[in-house]
């Protein structure tokens, strides 16, 4: 049988990383797969298919040399047709993420009779707009596979039944059920030295030993609501203060604005704090994961993102806000389910009896493994590109 060209089309840039993972353990299992960003041209390529120079002038300029402004000229420039004619070369089109941008490449595919998945990033329908979700009903019914984990599939399935008052369970019956993408970052965090932690742990805090560090969401989005919290914080007591040190990651996302409002509120709360707002690698991200005691997720929306799960993967003692749904429950991981009335007590409370939580946390890791590692995913893809 003649192999299948396989073309993922991603959006988001912060994917990058993830998506470079996912060609290089699909390459591995003999399947040529390529990959771009919509926005930034920035690619993974594992095939001999020749692009056109007007994809690779604008990664040249945009990554290479860093020019990122210029990748909407590049847009203005380029246009759709460009990927429109990538997308004529190869067999199997793949929507690594599925904003309103794409659809008219997916729109392109029903044009053509070109096969297309669509695998759901949780914003793309957690933060998605009635009318988005009505436009895209559409291009699902036309796609071969709608990849999604179980929370964006019960979205799904309740948005169009109320709607459209039908089950629209039987038109993705190719859906992923429970077979999550791994974690970009396991194996980082699974060869951490002892001497990497003490090279890059003072980034975040040098007395990172004798603090309990509490790292508060994983980007400077203002829906992450760190604003909310360290308000909340600002009442705790003094003592309780002095044995916290605040990790507030804003280095993807954030509006000047709204960084300066919250260096504002934690340069006033009277706790010791480091605001992230410059790139980190990816090991000195892990890090921080590793060097963190609890974790604070009080975001409004979130499909159970990496960073949450690498959090928990890392046992440190979690709070997560009981509006966020994760499926964790049934593996009986441990954390505390949180809300604004109750946080700061129950923060205080971890505080004065950290060992006691961080002990119960401590089995988390192992329970998370299925939540982390590759392999199911990574054969449920190659089976769907053969």
């Amino acid at each position: 049988m003649k192999e299948r060209k396989v073309l993922a089309i991603y959006i988001y840039d912060n994917q990058h990383e993830l998506v470079e993972t996912i060609v290089k353990k699909v390459s591995r299992k003999g399947i040529s797969i390529d990959a771009i960003c919509f926005l930034t041209y920035r690619y993974e390529k594992c095939t001999d298919i020749n692009w056109p120079c007007g994809i690779k002038f604008a990664n040249f300029v945009v990554n290479k040399l860093g020019l990122t402004r210029l990748s909407n000229l590049f847009f203005r420039y380029l246009g759709y047709k460009v990927f429109e004619k990538l997308i004529d070369e190869y067999d199997i089109i793949e929507f690594m993420s599925f904003p309103p941008k794409q659809f008219p490449l997916a729109e392109y595919c029903v044009s053509k009779n070109k096969e297309y998945f669509i695998e759901f990033w949780g914003k793309d329908i957690l933060h998605a707009s009635r009318d988005t979700k009505i436009k895209m009903k559409k291009l699902l019914d036309c796609s071969k596979r709608i990849c999604v984990n179980d929370q964006i599939k019960r979205i799904i399935q309740d948005f169009y039944t109320k709607e459209f008052h039908v089950d629209y369970t039987s038109k993705f019956a190719g859906n992923v059920d429970g077979v999550y993408m791994g974690n970009k970052d396991i194996e980082i965090l699974d060869t951490l030295t002892e001497d990497d932690i003490k090279k890059t742990a003072p980034l975040f805090c040098n007395d990172y030993k004798n603090k309990i560090i509490t790292t508060i969401g994983y980007n400077g989005i203002s829906i992450q609501n760190q604003d909310k919290a360290i308000e909340l914080m600002t009442q705790m007591p003094d003592e309780l203060k002095r044995k916290l040190h605040i990790v507030l990651p804003m280095t993807y996302g954030t509006q000047p604005e709204h960084l300066n409002h919250v260096i504002e509120l934690i340069s006033k709360s009277g706790i010791n704090y480091t605001v992230l707002d410059k790139f980190l690698s990816n090991k000195e991200i892990c890090v921080l994961r590793k060097i963190t005691d609890v974790f604070i997720m009080l975001q409004n929306t979130d499909g159970f993102a990496g960073s949450v799960r690498s959090h928990v993967y890392c046992q440190n003692v979690c709070l997560i806000g009981d509006w966020l749904e994760y499926p964790i429950d049934k593996e009986g991981i441990f954390y505390f389910r949180v809300n604004w009335d109750n946080l700061i007590d129950q923060f205080e409370d971890v505080i004065l009896h950290f060992d006691d939580y961080h002990t119960k946390s401590l089995p988390n890791r192992d329970k998370m493994i299925p939540f982390m590692k590759w392999d199911r995913y990574i054969d449920y893809m190659c089976k769907l590109y053969k």
